[in-house]
C-alpha cells in the first residue's frame, strides 16, 4: 500500500517491487501502476528469493517489466536496472 503512494509522491524511474509483500501483494500495486496513466510507462521488476514465485508472475502481462531472483549475480541485478533506465 505504502508503495504505491510513495511512487506517486516521488515520480521514480524505476520500481522495484518484492514478490512478497503483505499486505497488497506485488501483483496488486504492479497491476495499478500500470492501470495508472501516470505510472503506465514506468518499468517495474519483481525481485524474489524463490523462483517458483515467477512461473505465476509471469503469468499476468499486466505486470512486472522483468524478474529476478534475490540470488542473482550483483552484475545482473546492475544490468537489468540500467537497460530501463534513461540514457
Amino acid at each position: 500500500v505504502e508503495a504505491s503512494s510513495q511512487v506517486k509522491l516521488f515520480n521514480p524511474v524505476l520500481v522495484i517491487l518484492d514478490i512478497s509483500m503483505p499486505p497488497m501483494n506485488c501483483h496488486e500495486v504492479c497491476v495499478k501502476l500500470k492501470a495508472d496513466a501516470t505510472t503506465r510507462h514506468m518499468p517495474v521488476v519483481m525481485y524474489s528469493g524463490q523462483e517458483k514465485e515467477f512461473s505465476f508472475s509471469k503469468e499476468n502481462p499486466a505486470c512486472a517489466d522483468a524478474y529476478l531472483s534475490k540470488v542473482c549475480q550483483h552484475q545482473e541485478l546492475i544490468d537489468t536496472v540500467n537497460q530501463f533506465l534513461p540514457h
